[in-house]
């Protein structure tokens, strides 16, 4: 929005335009500053959320570390899974926060863009490990076919269809997070600079990359599937308590 006139003129009024150079060439046009106490507020209601947003991270990404380590299915488990005294996965949770940590290193630097490129990383990666995350036991379920032994709630003979359905879907998502958010950072470009380069698919396939390597290497010669920490029941002690109950 943009104010034309004498600041001291009674007649003074706002316009709106599309496009400021047109309401910069207006005599006596400024820009004013918005006056929304409601757009203040949610940003100081945002800069108070941060904090337990942060935690909140932590505190998600340090148990799935920790379980993950628990079940030797990470490079370094040993390391991650220790806890201390008071049962805390104090290396587990360093570790995470450090990785998180140089994972937004690039948001110290600026870049010529002026687009928090940091940011948008971040958010692709996320959303990358996640749907990468669905795409595994989807894609899976079709090798096993009718060996499979489906729970209470299945998707019966539809899985087939459902499933290439979300496979596709994973892809495409996967691909549009991968692609640069701006022309500066399109290699080739003439005004192209590394600070304005996304970086997702360079952390997802180093990451990628790597724990493929050490499951070709190592894991795949010792792991065996997930550490069971619980004693399930036996059938038979199941019956047994069945039995022992009140009529």
């Amino acid at each position: 929005m943009w104010r034309r006139g004498d600041p001291s003129d009674s007649g003074e009024r706002e316009v709106t335009c599309p496009a400021p150079p047109r309401c910069r060439a207006l005599p006596s046009a400024r820009p004013v500053a918005r006056r929304d106490r409601a757009w203040s507020r949610g940003q100081g209601c945002g800069r108070r959320a941060l904090p337990g947003n942060a935690i909140s991270c932590v505190t998600s990404m340090s148990r799935m570390a920790y379980a993950f380590s628990r079940d030797r299915a990470v490079p370094g488990w040993r390391l991650w899974s220790k806890v201390d005294r008071n049962g805390t996965p104090v290396n587990a949770i360093i570790g995470a926060t450090v990785a998180g940590l140089v994972l937004t290193l690039p948001a110290l630097f600026p870049n010529a863009a002026g687009i928090p490129v940091a940011f948008y990383a971040v958010v692709s990666v996320a959303v990358i490990g996640l749907y990468l995350s669905f795409f595994i036991p989807i894609a899976l379920r079709p090798r096993i076919g009718d060996r499979f032994e489906p729970g209470p709630w299945t998707l019966g003979r539809r899985y087939k269809l459902l499933g290439w359905i979300a496979v596709i879907e994973i892809a495409v998502i996967s691909v549009y997070f991968v692609l640069p958010i701006v022309p500066a950072g399109v290699p080739g470009n003439p005004d192209f600079t590394w600070s304005a380069v996304n970086y997702a698919p360079i952390a997802v396939g180093g990451v990628l990359l790597g724990v493929g390597l050490w499951w070709w290497l190592s894991a795949r010669k010792w792991f065996t599937g997930p550490v069971r920490t619980v004693d399930l029941p036996s059938p038979r002690s199941a019956e047994a308590a069945r039995a022992d109950e009140p009529a």
